[in-house]
């Protein structure tokens, strides 16, 4: 009986810390997931399947430009885009956005991967882009933008906001941030006035990044 109490007493100390090391290092690794938005759908609205899976659609990139007359092409190649539509005036809740987007700037200084866009209509004449340029914009990081009127209704409309009634939520574009990872996929809708919405943003981006990584 001592040696069966022996035995168990060496198992505890010696034999059972190596296994639950290996279960944790196994299974131990929490996996979370951030929603696709914009499924593909077929001629009766339906969500159309690959498998189990339900096919979403990518983004297609738009050429903008920026406040040196470049071209660039948004959401970037290979990023994970943070897109702003601004309106024809800079209000209370227009500043409060831009401070947001200076935190979620801050916040991801080291992750070149990460890029954020304001997008401004060229036909509107408001200082709503050059407030936001006025910030501490970090050039390589944040790409303030102008397209014409129709160019940017198209992608708002038929890129980012679809409008299908059975998938679509109703999102006011002067008050959302749109995430979109690197395969241009859009992965959520956030109120850019709301400090706990971008919250939200910051962690759904650290979990794109982590998930990259493995």
């Amino acid at each position: 009986m001592r040696k069966y109490s022996q035995a168990g007493a060496l198992f505890v100390l010696v034999v059972l810390p190596v296994l639950v090391f290996v279960f944790l290092k196994v299974f131990g690794r929490n996996h979370f997931e951030v929603p696709r938005y914009n499924p593909v759908v077929d001629a009766a609205g339906n969500a159309v399947k690959a498998g189990k899976d339900t096919v979403f659609r990518a983004v297609e990139a738009c050429e903008m430009y920026n406040e040196r007359g470049q071209k660039v092409g948004v959401p970037a190649s290979k990023s994970i885009s943070v897109i702003v539509f601004l309106g024809d005036t800079c209000d209370v809740n227009c500043q409060k956005r831009q401070k947001q987007l200076l935190r979620v700037q801050e916040m991801f200084t080291n992750s070149p991967e990460v890029k954020l866009f304001s997008i401004t209509d060229s036909a509107s004449k408001s200082s709503t882009g050059d407030i936001f340029l006025k910030a501490k914009v970090s050039p390589a990081k944040w790409f303030n933008l102008r397209a014409g009127p129709k160019r940017v209704e198209r992608f708002k409309s038929e890129e980012i906001f679809l409008k299908n009634p059975r998938y679509a939520k109703t999102f006011e574009f002067e008050k959302s941030f749109v995430l979109i990872d690197k395969e241009r996929y859009v992965r959520g809708f956030y109120d850019g006035a709301n400090p706990e919405d971008v919250d939200r943003l910051t962690v759904e981006i650290k979990i794109l990044l982590d998930n990259y990584k493995e």
